[in-house]
């Protein structure tokens, strides 16, 4: 079994780059990336949203039984939270930290490697999410369901397990959520290569575009104490301030 390994480096003209990440475990027989030489490959051309010039690329290599589900979540986490962390860097499946637990996505401190935002996709035991909350004093966590519902449940559930926060444990821990059938929509349109842009909406929603077709979800939030959260609230909790 392999670790995860990741590195970045730059693209051909200043506002690119490209992200690599490899990822660990073995194929999966319903995986819909090109395969080669054992691995599971995706490939996303990240655009922002009024500025063409700014391209971004990630590749994921896996050899995992990662389901699409998780690789959509984790692109749509990233591009969420890309220009919420003060300039710092926000690694897809960051590889060893120090810890027991790692996360999908992780920016933090670049002498120490303190975690400042934790972000989860994946399914994780409430009782870990404590351990994690404990752990990482001053982190924000970020725990991201398919959906709204699917978030709540967990909410209610993880929040017997959380520390008092702010407390030498995290400062923050919330819950995301989207619309029934809007992560289904967005897997059905996944290929090898994607081509991706995520626009806000009116109703502090997203729309997510994705090689060529757009999909439309609100953002659902819940609090750790499991309460519905305002969209801007949870954005000032969980944002990076720059010194």
């Amino acid at each position: 079994m392999k670790q995860s390994a990741t590195r970045n480096r730059s693209g051909g003209r200043e506002g690119h780059a490209c992200q690599f990440v490899r990822l660990r475990g073995y194929p999966s027989r319903d995986a819909i990336g090109r395969r080669y030489n054992g691995f599971v490959k995706y490939t996303f051309t990240l655009l922002k949203d009024g500025d063409d010039s700014a391209r971004e690329k990630i590749v994921l290599e896996s050899r995992s039984s990662e389901s699409p589900r998780h690789i959509v979540l984790k692109i749509l986490a990233y591009l969420l939270f890309r220009d919420r962390t003060g300039g710092l860097p926000l690694r897809i499946e960051p590889g060893e930290i120090g810890q027991r637990h790692r996360p999908d996505l992780l920016a933090a401190q670049p002498l120490t490697e303190k975690p400042l935002l934790w972000i989860d996709c994946g399914q994780i035991e409430p009782k870990r999410l404590g351990r994690i909350a404990a752990s990482n004093n001053d982190a924000r966590i970020v725990i991201v369901k398919q959906t709204a519902r699917e978030a709540e449940l967990y909410a209610a559930v993880a929040k017997k397990e959380l520390p008092v926060l702010g407390v030498g444990a995290a400062r923050f821990v919330g819950y995301l959520g989207f619309a029934e059938g809007f992560t289904a929509r967005t897997i059905a349109l996944l290929r090898g290569a994607n081509t991706v842009c995520l626009r806000a909406s009116p109703d502090d929603g997203i729309q997510f575009e994705m090689n060529g077709d757009t999909v439309s979800t609100p953002l659902t939030i819940f609090s750790g104490d499991a309460k519905t959260l305002a969209t801007a609230d949870f954005w000032d909790a969980t944002a990076i301030k720059s010194e």
